[in-house]
């Protein structure tokens, strides 16, 4: 989250964070205490468990609509960190 507040700042802005899951309530609570513009919630059975086509189903309509200058992604075993740039 940092990264992306760090980015965010830099551009002149402020981050927006994106939580994925089942049941997220607690962890989307917890995120919306930091200093963010928004947070965004997917909360649907099928995302309970990471899988790369659930994710992408429920993030690629959402990036195309808000058209943010970055995304950021955290590191875990399931995928590296990155930076993705929809403009490019």
């Amino acid at each position: 989250m940092a990264a992306g507040q760090k980015l965010a700042k830099e551009l002149g802005g402020k981050a927006e964070a994106v939580i994925l899951g089942s049941g997220v309530g607690l962890a989307a609570a917890e995120v919306a205490k930091l200093d963010l513009a928004a947070v965004h919630v997917a909360d649907h059975e099928s995302l309970r468990v990471y899988t790369p086509g659930a994710y992408i189903g429920a993030l690629a309509p959402a990036i195309q609509a808000a058209a943010p200058a970055f995304v950021v992604f955290p590191h875990t075993y399931h995928y590296a960190d990155g930076y993705l740039h929809p403009g490019d």
